[in-house]
């Protein structure tokens, strides 16, 4: 359950979430980065539970991007996507399965393509670079994942999956991350959050 946060931590916060996006629009990503941590540093355990946690999550996330510090934004593009109900969130998923692509760890990126597609059809995928897409779509005929079977079943790294299996899958593999990185889970459900305020920078690959 969300926790309060003391008042002066909290102006603390808004005051390095604002000098955050004033960094980030003006190209300064080191300061952007830095004040974004700063906000997050003062945000009680669990992190998830708050309703701006999820826009800091991904506002770090994507001042790592220029630098192409990509797995630490991969990292926290999972966290922001586990502040959201459920964890279904198809911007965040494609987002992620965009810089696992950009990793060369392409059977990952494929499995958040899957889950932003399956939420969303190609709705994020229209705003980028088209291999994405494309990709998505070669691996997807490939595992025989056919439109009218597409909330049935899934075929990942050689193993069928019903629906109800690929999301303990799901689970199961966010959970051995949180582990992993010692991030605390909240126990109740996290509240439903905004969307990125942020535009993401042009970044060369």
């Amino acid at each position: 359950m969300e926790k309060n946060i003391e008042k002066e931590n909290l102006n603390k916060i808004y005051f390095y979430m604002r000098e955050g996006y004033d960094d980030y629009e003006f190209y300064n990503f080191k300061g952007a980065i830095s004040n974004f941590e700063k906000a997050i540093k003062l945000i009680p355990e669990p992190k998830n539970s708050h309703e701006f946690s999820k826009r800091l999550f991904t506002c770090l996330a994507m001042s790592l991007l220029p630098s192409k510090e990509y797995d630490k934004a991969i990292e926290n593009y999972k966290l922001a996507l586990n502040c959201v109900e459920d964890r279904k969130d198809p911007q965040l998923q494609f987002m992620i399965g965009k810089y696992l692509y950009e990793s060369n760890k392409k059977d990952d990126a494929f499995f958040y393509f899957y889950k932003s597609y399956e939420l969303a059809e190609e709705k994020y995928f229209k705003n980028h670079d088209n291999k994405y897409l494309l990709f998505f779509l070669k691996c997807k005929n490939k595992n025989n994942l056919k439109e009218e079977h597409i909330n049935k079943t899934i075929n990942y790294k050689g193993k069928t999956y019903t629906q109800e299996e690929w999301e303990e899958f799901e689970k199961k593999q966010f959970k051995d991350y949180a582990q992993k990185h010692n991030i605390p889970l909240d126990d109740g459900k996290p509240k439903k959050s905004f969307g990125f305020f942020l535009d993401e920078k042009d970044c060369k690959y």
